[in-house]
């Protein structure tokens, strides 16, 4: 008789974790187009320096209209001390904020 019993509670313990787990409703699988993270609000663009155009120049920090006009007046540039030297309203400070955003 202690077999059919050790048997009994050998069963039960196999099946609980699935007799006690949580259903969750079936839903339809959202599409693709729905699950593409969005660019987070704070992720930096990359604007070329050389190449980039007035508006994408203007969306830097510290970066005006007439900054902008003037960075694509004195292009080429190499480095950002090049940028502080040939670009009046840009310096030192202006350039370690947009750094990051910057490539030549």
């Amino acid at each position: 008789m202690r077999k059919p019993v050790t048997l009994l509670i050998a069963a039960a313990l196999l099946l609980a974790p699935t007799a006690f787990a949580k259903k969750t409703p079936t839903t339809a699988t959202p599409s693709a187009a729905t699950t593409m993270p969005a660019k987070p609000a704070g992720a930096a663009m990359m604007v070329n320096i050389n190449t980039a155009s007035a508006a994408d120049l203007a969306k830097l920090p510290g970066v005006s209209a007439k900054i902008a006009a003037d960075i694509i007046k004195n292009r080429p540039y190499k480095t950002e001390a090049e940028l502080v030297t040939k670009v009046k309203g840009i310096g030192p400070k202006n350039v370690k904020k947009m750094s990051s955003m910057l490539s030549y």
